[in-house]
């Protein structure tokens, strides 16, 4: 019993700290990120930014489309961790049934 006690505390927490970190932030418009997809974006750059004792709300300090053809889009974007400029490389991949595939990596 003591188990399901521990794993329901754990699931309300979780689901705490995710609804913390879903406030959407100031986003430079040099990108071609929606409104929608931006926010996507800087959840997933937060989930990993808290994951190593960063924000989950990070500051996203500067966008810029580096590439651009009819397959994706390549951005990258920059966050402020600390005073120190991090940045993510970010690729949206239209999908041809609808919507558009979003990758994060750290540079």
């Amino acid at each position: 019993m003591l188990g399901g006690k521990l794993k329901l505390v754990f699931l309300v927490s979780f689901s705490i700290f995710l609804a913390s970190c879903a406030t959407l932030i100031n986003v430079p418009d040099s990108t071609v990120a929606d409104k929608t997809l931006k926010s996507d974006i800087v959840k997933n750059i937060g989930y990993y930014e808290s994951s190593i004792g960063g924000s989950c709300n990070p500051e996203i300090i500067n966008t810029e489309v580096v590439a651009f053809d009819q397959v994706k889009v390549k951005e990258i974007w920059t966050v402020n961790r600390n005073g120190k400029e991090i940045n993510y490389i970010v690729e949206l991949i239209p999908d041809p049934q609808g919507g558009t595939d979003v990758s994060v990596t750290l540079k």
